[in-house]
């Protein structure tokens, strides 16, 4: 949840999809990716974005799961 989305996205290109997936389409856009991604953890855009626990529960296996491939 603390995870910063540049870091995430860096170590884990493929995490794009699954953020995108869940409403972080903002992400889509190359700029947006730079700045705001720079700036903001998971649990932050959470909370911007108004996401519920559930559903973010959903997003974070998921991208847990990119760990272990």
């Amino acid at each position: 949840e603390d995870t910063n989305v540049a870091k995430l996205l860096k170590a884990y290109p493929e995490s794009l999809k699954i953020l995108v997936k869940y409403g972080f389409s903002p992400l889509e856009n190359p700029t947006m990716r730079k700045t705001l991604a720079r700036t903001i953890t998971l649990k932050g855009a959470k909370k911007l974005l108004g996401m519920g626990d559930e559903r973010f529960r959903e997003m974070m296996t998921e991208l847990k799961a990119l760990k272990k491939s």
